[in-house]
C-alpha cells in the first residue's frame, strides 16, 4: 500500500493519491485501505514520511562521514536539499507529517 502510494505520488503528486486509486493499484477494496489507515490519506502520508525520514537520516549520515564543524553542516544541508530535489513527493509527505497538514 505504501509503495503504491509513494509511486503514485512520485508520478502524479499527492493530489492523485486517493483511496480509490490506491485500491485499484493494489487490487484491494477501499475498506481494506481504511482498515490499515483509519485516518485515510493523512495517515498514509505520515507513514510514507516515516520511511522518508529514515532515508534522509541515512543520506545525511553518509554525507557527513568524518567531516566536522562547518564542513559537516554544509554536508547535511546539501544532503537535505538534494533529498528534497530528488524526492519532491516524499519531501512533501514529510512536511505534512511534520506540520500536521494534508497538502492536497
Amino acid at each position: 500500500m505504501l509503495d503504491a502510494a509513494r509511486a503514485v505520488s512520485e508520478a502524479d503528486g499527492w493530489a492523485a493519491v486517493t483511496s480509490r486509486r490506491l485500491a485499484d493499484v493494489i487490487g484491494y477494496t477501499q475498506p481494506v485501505l481504511y482498515a490499515h489507515f483509519p485516518g485515510g490519506k493523512t495517515d498514509i502520508m505520515r507513514t510514507v514520511a516515516l520511511s522518508g525520514f529514515t532515508e534522509l537520516a541515512s543520506a545525511t549520515r553518509a554525507a557527513v562521514g568524518r567531516k566536522t564543524g562547518a564542513r559537516a553542516v554544509t554536508a547535511v544541508a546539501g544532503a537535505y536539499l538534494d533529498f528534497a530535489a530528488v524526492h519532491p513527493s516524499l519531501y512533501e509527505a514529510e512536511l505534512a507529517a511534520r506540520f500536521g497538514t494534508d497538502r492536497r
